[in-house]
């Protein structure tokens, strides 16, 4: 239904002080173009956060604005694994998915998806 840890292996960069390399970005920036075309949302997940693993969603800022410039589509998912943290940061996911210029986004329903304001 939707594309999801497009970004996974950076799950703990934030704590471990990672920074990503250009190898890195052309290698996910090659996923993202070959999976556009296929028209389904690429999820920005907030599930590292309410674990404690990270203080942002991801994927990062360089791979949402390359599935913006590509005319991609996301969702936002906390990845839950505890009811408690449903709807874990969605204003962080928001926010994040606004910076790059998206103005909808999909929510998972009964009977598929549904497109939404931000």
């Amino acid at each position: 239904d939707f594309i999801a840890h497009i970004d996974l292996i950076t799950k703990y960069n934030e704590k471990l002080n990672i920074t990503l390399d250009d190898e890195y970005y052309q290698i996910a920036f090659k996923t993202i173009d070959k999976l556009v075309k296929y028209g389904i949302p690429f999820e920005i997940n907030t599930g590292a956060i309410a674990r404690g693993y990270r203080t942002t969603p991801y994927p990062d800022v360089k791979i949402l604005q390359r599935i913006k410039q590509m005319g991609g589509k996301i969702i936002i998912n906390s990845d839950c694994h505890n009811k408690d943290y449903l709807d874990c940061n969605f204003d962080k996911a928001k926010a994040l998915a606004e910076s790059v210029g998206f103005t909808e986004r999909y929510e998972l329903i009964k009977n598929g998806l549904k497109k939404v304001c931000l």
